[in-house]
């Protein structure tokens, strides 16, 4: 495995973790059924979700894309670090 594919698999972990805790500050949490507890998405936190992840990048609105960019930042900062000697 190359120095490059782990600065990308870390930056890849980084990245869903980023997302992760994200969304579950976004959520709430309660008892579950049979658990100790459960996590509640707002409906409309679900709506916009689901229209972004069916919408093409170039479809995306401007403030969106931006934040694309910005996890992709996130991809290739740590690769051209790794790669620059």
């Amino acid at each position: 495995m190359t120095d490059t594919t782990k600065a990308a698999a870390k930056a890849a972990h980084n990245i869903w973790a980023h997302w992760m805790k994200y969304m579950f500050t976004q959520c709430s949490e309660g008892p579950d059924d049979g658990f100790d507890y459960g996590v509640a998405i707002p409906s409309e936190k679900v709506k916009r979700w689901k229209r972004l992840m069916n919408t093409d990048f170039e479809d995306l609105t401007k403030e969106e894309q931006e934040s694309d960019y910005e996890i992709a930042e996130m991809f290739i900062d740590p690769i051209i670090r790794e790669e620059t000697p």
